[in-house]
C-alpha cells in the first residue's frame, strides 16, 4: 500500500501511481500501451491500469469514502487549486 508501481507521462507532466492497496500485480492492462486515451476516455471501463490480488483486504478502510467528510474536504480544496489556476 502507497508504494510506486508505475509513471504515468502527460505531456510535460510524468507522475508515479503508487497502489492503493498491498498485494502482487495480478495483471496489466497492455491495451494501454497502444491506447493509453483509455485512461481519459474509459476510466471505468476500458482504460483501468492494473488488477491487483490483494494480500490485505482491512486495507480497503483506509480508502476514503465518497460520502466522507475527509472526501468532500479533499474535493473542495482540489477545486480551489483549479478555480486559482483556472482564473
Amino acid at each position: 500500500q502507497g508504494q510506486t508501481f508505475m509513471s504515468m507521462e502527460s505531456g510535460k507532466w510524468v507522475g508515479r501511481i503508487a497502489a492503493l492497496v498491498s498485494g502482487k500485480i495480478a495483471e496489466a492492462n497492455e491495451e494501454l500501451e497502444w491506447e493509453p486515451t483509455l485512461v481519459n476516455e474509459s476510466p471505468y471501463e476500458d482504460g483501468w491500469l492494473v488488477k491487483i490480488e490483494m494480500s490485505d483486504p482491512a486495507e480497503l478502510d483506509n480508502l476514503m469514502r465518497a460520502n466522507s467528510p475527509e472526501f468532500k474536504a479533499f474535493i473542495g480544496e482540489e477545486a480551489e487549486k483549479y478555480k486559482e489556476i483556472l482564473g
